[in-house]
């Protein structure tokens, strides 16, 4: 009688086992079959966790001097190229309700902002172009909190006059333009630079 009891405990055990190991084999299924018809195509982006693959997808960042890392990556791979041949460029991102002309000492003239070509500069730790390495990682560093002092590292300190106020913290301003070593690939990452604090119910903002 024991080694009936006995024997029936290993084929409850077993059972368990089977049924565990069934349960794990659909779950892998599932996910791999999720990577296959979810995956990017060809060139995307990873920010952290998550992955950017399609133009417009807003990134919401830190102020105050981090610097966040992102990762270039191609499921094609980059065949004669690197992943260092791709470019980074930071771009203005902004729509005709949000652009607006701003003032330079010593120009003469005003500007647009969606004129201005690169602002790289402004984002990165030496003050020049957005380098990437030969693991596909690029660094940025958000050290602005207004769009004054990223002007001001374009054109110069005490040259710039905005003559209104520019929310960076409420609309993405400005835009990551990743492109691919043959150009025949690009994206576009539009981005906020501030954290927006709300101070009392009239909603002042810094």
């Amino acid at each position: 009688m024991g080694r009936y009891k006995a024997q029936r405990s290993i084929n409850a055990f077993a059972k368990a086992i089977s049924y565990i190991i069934l349960v794990l084999l659909f779950v892998g299924l599932i996910g791999a079959l999720i990577y296959l018809f979810v995956r990017p195509e060809g060139m995307f982006v990873r920010y952290g966790n998550e992955i950017i693959a399609d133009n417009g997808k807003n990134v919401d960042v830190v102020i105050g001097g981090d610097v966040v890392t992102f990762v270039i990556e191609n499921n094609f791979g980059w065949g004669a190229y690197s992943v260092d041949d791709c470019s980074v460029t930071i771009i203005p991102y902004v729509d005709a309700a949000h652009n607006f002309e701003f003032f330079v000492d010593g120009e003469n003239t005003t500007f647009s902002f969606s004129d201005v070509k690169d602002f790289s500069a402004a984002f990165t730790e030496n003050g020049g172009s957005v380098l990437v390495t030969s693991n596909g990682t690029f660094d940025l560093v958000f050290r602005h909190k207004d769009i004054l002092s990223v002007l001001e590292t374009i054109y110069g300190e005490d040259k710039v006059t905005v003559p209104f106020l520019v929310d960076i913290c409420s609309y993405p301003y400005f835009a990551i333009s990743v492109t691919s070593p043959d150009a025949s690939e690009n994206i576009i990452i539009p981005f906020r630079c501030g954290i927006c604090i709300t101070l009392d119910p009239s909603e002042v903002v810094f």
